[in-house]
């Protein structure tokens, strides 16, 4: 009975400690920003780089331009880059799981902004058919 005992005792306990680091491992520190505000800073970055690369197939020289549009649009909405860049690092190494949530939710967005361009340049077309 007691050694009955004692085994569910340390199965209880182990559960218990696995519980606590798998709780820990999910709190989102305090330093790192909110997944929502990522997401969105992604998407915007992914869109600032098409603008420069297409700038650049215009102007060879725009890409040392880059880190003055980005520097630009994180003072512009008041981001801590440094803040900024610990998130990432953060979810791309500590929280993979909800990185991946992250990355599915930019391509998403991205994929809705790309068919309402597409949809705005056939609606421009057709007009211009007309």
């Amino acid at each position: 009975m007691k050694k009955t005992f004692n085994i569910l005792l340390l199965i209880c306990i182990i559960a218990t400690c696995l519980a606590g680091s798998s709780c820990k491992r999910n709190k989102v520190p305090p330093y790192v920003m909110a997944k929502d505000s990522v997401i969105n800073i992604l998407v915007d970055h992914h869109i600032i780089e098409g603008i420069i690369a297409y700038e650049n197939t215009k102007k060879p020289n725009t890409p040392k331009y880059a880190t003055k549009y980005f520097n630009c649009y994180f003072e512009i909405n008041n981001i801590d880059k440094a803040r900024y860049d610990t998130s990432l690092v953060y979810y791309y190494h500590d929280a993979i799981d909800i990185a991946n949530v992250v990355n599915e939710d930019v391509v998403n967005r991205l994929s809705v902004i790309e068919a309402e361009i597409d949809k705005l340049i056939m609606t421009e077309k057709k007009k211009g058919d007309e």
